[in-house]
């Protein structure tokens, strides 16, 4: 096969190119595809939404300084990120609906319609692909409720409500606005996608005005158009990324570098550190994605079919920079790009055609299922998918769940000064949301400025009593090491960390016995006084 018979089973490179999309495909009416994913979308937000769990327990606190200038003023974490930080908009935002509704039902609402605005995307970026209902249907319905097909332990979508759940919605809208020829809008709205997550905004506009440079033979007027674009996307995004280069300007200090990757993020920054699942499971995905180019499960449409291949093209090269940058030649003003960030996206643009072929085939095999005389029931479908869908939401549980420290908790409220200062186990992150009172440190909150990072680091080793090798820790993987160095914890050093940092409580597994004042205990903790 000569090279160019390779080239144009893969790339499209003139529109004048015969139409060689002529595939029987199996399709449904577009009512009955969106009313399947309403009720598909509420059956996940009963069974799926939680508050007060993962990230929540160091963003919440965050939203409650800023209502209140009180609250935790002698936690360390919640200090480090108050003003101008890259949670500032985010908090911002959620704090002014705080105003009117309750944080839980603020949180609810808001993820209702983000995730919605995401899924809803989704699928109309899958239909203008592919122009088929029943493929847009599954690659929304994989994306909400299939394996997680990416490298650095993302996703699209998630159960809660985090900075990138508004982001990435605000994304997948803006380009299916670009694929609607509104570029304007469409970088407008990456502008505010920033605010939200400045490195999903800034890397998603960079893929797009790379593939806008690389398409168009113009390259004189499509500069010009870039150069108009980005400077939409600045009104907006600058704001956004502000805040990162304001707290994290240091890309020369080697410890920073490695407690931001190697320490503390390896799932997400490190990829000799990722699961050779996740290798074998993203690989295998970008195969069929090629196997489906091959046999021609293609978009109609030139440019629809280029934007995907170099879309995809560019995230796998942003992979290669970050695992050349991180692991082997480790360069912080890489590391902290966080180029694994998107990678998620290439399921976007993948499922499409992965699904297109699937269905091709399913369609020589049952052709007698595009016969279906299912739109005589329209109208009963949509409003039998609406009031199902208002029915199932309408019961999900949108309160703090329960966690058998709860009775640990309330007591700690109702027992102790406000402003007290606790020792807890590193690994015990929901205990500063949960109990409403200041800790030392703990795994789960990391800090955004370089400095602050540092001392993180620093007061990891502290309460673990890790004066050795910063280096031991590493990871999630490290969770029984952490508590294991805290159990080892005697009486003496604890009176030594109660005044390097004005502790007065300390929170110790229960098997272990120190000669403070106990004054609480449940099934797995006791709580002393020093």
């Amino acid at each position: 096969m000569k090279i160019n018979d390779i080239r144009n089973k893969f790339w499209y490179y003139s529109k004048e190119l015969p139409d060689i999309h002529s595939k029987e495909v199996l399709d449904i009416p577009q009512y009955l595809s969106l009313s399947i994913l309403l009720i598909f979308f509420s059956i996940f937000i009963f069974k799926n939404y939680a508050i007060g769990i993962s990230d929540h327990n160091e963003q919440i606190p965050i939203i409650f300084r800023v209502s209140d200038s009180s609250y935790l003023v002698n936690d360390w974490f919640v200090n480090q990120t108050e003003g101008f930080s890259p949670r500032f908009f985010f908090s911002q935002f959620i704090n002014f609906f705080t105003k009117f509704l309750s944080i839980e039902i603020v949180y609810f609402l808001l993820f209702i319609f983000f995730l919605g605005i995401t899924i809803l995307s989704i699928y109309l970026i899958s239909y203008i692909l592919i122009e088929n209902n029943l493929v847009s249907l599954l690659v929304s319905l994989a994306i909400l409720f299939g394996p997680r097909i990416s490298l650095g332990a993302n996703w699209i979508t998630s159960n809660i409500l985090v900075p990138s759940t508004i982001s990435i919605a605000l994304i997948l809208f803006a380009y299916y606005i670009y694929f609607l020829n509104k570029k304007i809008l469409s970088f407008f709205i990456l502008g505010i996608a920033t605010l939200f997550q400045a490195i999903l905004g800034l890397l998603t506009t960079g893929i797009l005005i790379v593939y806008f440079l690389i398409n168009d033979k113009n390259k004189k007027a499509e500069t010009i158009d870039a150069i108009k674009y980005l400077l939409v996307y600045s009104i907006f995004g600058l704001i956004g990324l502000a805040p990162l280069f304001l707290v994290s300007s240091n890309i020369s200090n080697p410890d920073i570098f490695y407690i931001l990757t190697y320490m503390r993020h390896p799932h997400h920054y490190c990829p000799f550190s990722f699961p050779l699942k996740d290798y074998l499971m993203f690989f295998g995905m970008l195969s069929l994605f090629v196997l489906a180019i091959y046999l021609k499960y293609i978009p109609k449409n030139p440019d629809l079919h280029n934007f995907c291949i170099i879309s995809v093209l560019l995230i796998l090269f942003l992979g290669i920079i970050g695992t050349i940058f991180v692991e082997i030649i480790p360069l912080t003003i890489i590391g902290k790009l966080q180029l694994f960030r998107i990678n998620p996206l290439i399921a976007l643009f993948t499922y499409p055609y992965i699904f297109y072929m699937f269905l091709g085939y399913i369609s020589k095999i049952f052709p007698y299922l595009k016969n279906m005389q299912i739109h005589k029931f329209k109208y009963l479908i949509i409003i039998f998918a609406i009031l199902f869908s208002f029915l199932i939401v309408v019961q999900t549980d949108i309160k703090l769940k329960k966690t058998e420290n709860d009775d640990l908790y309330k007591w700690i409220r109702e027992n102790t000064q406000e402003n007290a200062i606790f020792i807890i186990p590193p690994t015990m992150e929901d205990f500063r949301l949960r109990a409403n009172r200041a800790v030392i440190v703990d795994w789960k909150a990391f800090p955004f400025k370089d400095s602050a990072i540092i001392e993180w680091r620093d007061r990891i080793n502290d309460i673990t009593n890790n004066k050795q090798n910063f280096k031991r820790y590493r990871g999630f993987n490290t969770y029984s090491q952490l508590n294991n160095d805290y159990l080892s914890l005697n009486n003496s050093y604890i009176l030594y960390l109660k005044e390097k940092y004005n502790a007065e409580y300390l929170v110790m597994m229960k098997e272990k016995q120190l000669n403070f004042t106990e004054i609480f205990n449940n099934s797995q903790f006791k709580l002393y006084h020093i």
